[in-house]
């Protein structure tokens, strides 16, 4: 259970529909559908409802097992993410619960196909044991991996079932190339730091699409006294240069902020001095000043109210962009970093050492061992070709 004094619900729900995570397959369905893990809504208890297997039950439940074995649900996530944190589910869940849980992960192309058939047939990695869970409240697991995953499977030993599941993590995507959204939690983006959240979650304004409604959005309480503006926090996927700012206050009419800024999060430098918003309109703003490279930005809204839609149009820098290959190949799982430097030399010897002697400061730092570890082993091979293959 989690004892980290962080709190890791502040990261992103890479088990969010709306990002694009999914329920790809389940050992057993008979009470209830598996879908229904990642419903956002709270779930509810009504025991006045029957199916014809049984009570209706606002979760999954499996049957009861009568022999060896366990129950399991496979999911697939939003993205390939860092995983921080998990949540699972078990309000009204009191008597069916699963005595024990456990939780593997893999790393797969998001288009694998994996059903009840396949998923014995992956690498699963072990990042939950078995672990005891307490029925009838939401249980908290800290993941700690410096991997990153992008399918878990849950397992219950024996049987019983869970209302929802959260995994909070951030998203790390394999290509940010050409013009991006830096603000968005499906690039790597996430809000580390808010001032208020009453009336709706900051990462609202960083889903993709137009927001539906009212409460689709970022929204604050009314501010009574200093410091006079609300603010969001936004750590960019990699360093980057932002060439236009979209505030949107679609369905804010009332409520819309009259003015907003965008500061460097590290420097406190002026990206956009503070401007006039108007309420239900999707503003393009253009930064104050150009060519700031910036890698965390603070938004703020005078004196409060809601953004719909929050985009930070650009592209990383040369330095964002070896810092995200870095990132890739730090967090990739121990076998898939074997493989992937196997593919610079074909040996693999030196590929299990290049993969034990992670994680690496810098792209030059990897090059280095790289060529350290291949002369201690005495392997032939081309310097300028092992640093050009390393930089892929």
């Amino acid at each position: 259970m989690s004892s980290k004094p962080f709190d890791f619900t502040r990261l992103v729900n890479l088990a969010s529909r709306r990002l694009g995570a999914s329920v790809m397959s389940a050992s057993d369905e008979f009470y209830t559908s598996k879908d229904v893990v990642l419903d956002p809504a709270e779930p509810i208890r009504d025991d006045t409802r029957f199916t014809d297997r049984g009570p209706w039950i606002d979760g999954w439940l499996t049957r009861r097992r009568r022999e060896p074995g366990i129950e399991w649900l496979t999911l697939t996530l939003a993205q390939a993410g860092l995983i921080e944190g998990c949540e699972i589910d078990f309000r009204h869940f009191e008597g069916n619960h699963p005595e024990l849980i456990s939780i593997d992960a893999c790393l797969l192309p998001l288009l694998t196909p994996v059903n009840r058939f396949t998923v014995d047939r992956f690498l699963w990695t072990q990042i939950v044991p078995p672990t005891r869970v307490e029925p009838g409240t939401i249980n908290r697991f800290d993941i700690l991996s410096s991997y990153r995953y992008t399918h878990l499977r849950f397992n219950l030993h024996p049987d019983g079932g869970f209302a929802r599941l959260r995994v909070w993590g951030v998203i790390v995507r394999e290509r940010l190339e050409g013009e991006i959204d830096l603000a968005a939690l499906e690039n790597g983006a996430y809000c580390d730091g808010v001032s208020d959240e009453t009336f709706g979650s900051v990462h609202n304004m960083m889903m993709p699409g137009r927001g539906e409604n009212a409460a689709d959005g970022w929204k604050t309480r009314r501010l009574r006294g200093e410091p006079g503006y609300e603010w969001a926090d936004i750590q960019l996927p990699a360093e980057g240069l932002i060439r236009r700012i979209d505030v949107d206050t679609s369905f804010y009419r009332g409520d819309f902020p009259p003015f907003c800024s965008l500061e460097d999060g590290m420097t406190g430098a002026p990206l956009l001095k503070p401007t006039e918003l108007r309420g239900d309109f999707p503003h393009r703003l253009q930064p104050t000043v150009l060519n700031v490279p910036t890698r965390r930005v603070r938004l703020r809204i005078y004196p409060d109210g809601g953004v719909g839609r929050f985009r930070l149009l650009g592209q990383l820098t040369n330095r964002g962009r070896e810092a995200h290959r870095l990132l890739l190949r730090n967090t990739l799982p121990p076998p898939d970093a074997v493989a992937w430097f196997e593919q610079s030399i074909r040996n693999e010897e030196w590929a299990r050492q290049m993969t034990s002697s992670r994680p690496f400061a810098s792209m030059d730092q990897m090059r280095e061992m790289g060529e350290r570890i291949a002369g201690s082993l005495g392997l032939d091979f081309d310097a300028e070709a092992l640093r050009a293959k390393l930089q892929l």
